[in-house]
């Protein structure tokens, strides 16, 4: 005799768990007055995932973000990319942001 699961019948059942759920997320933005400025954020990889090693003192992002973001968050998305999926290095990472006139970064709750 064989075991048949509810979800064999039902494949609208079968769908992947999400690794995050939308309210896993907090949400930094920071616009930037010209192309050159630095918003002050220090990345850092740790395997796979991206990690905010250090924020600038007298950054905009420690201007307007203190204590919101900080040191040892994991970074999932920069500018509504997956930062895992879409950025493989370093060097990337900075010419995007440097690129961009407003930078927004999700972070992982903890």
């Amino acid at each position: 005799m064989s075991m048949q699961y509810y979800t064999e019948n039902h494949p609208a059942l079968n769908k992947p768990i999400p690794e995050f759920r939308p309210n896993d997320f907090k949400r930094a933005a920071v616009k930037k007055a010209n192309a050159d400025d630095d918003v002050g954020l220090v990345l850092e990889k740790r395997g796979k995932q991206w990690f905010i090693k250090e924020i600038k003192p007298g950054s905009p992002f420690d201007r307007m973000h203190a204590g919101y973001v900080e040191a040892g968050q994991r970074i999932v998305k920069l500018n509504d990319q997956n930062i895992e999926e879409n950025f493989t290095g370093m060097w990337q990472i900075n010419d995007f942001i440097k690129k961009q006139s407003e930078v927004q970064v999700h972070v992982v709750r903890r």
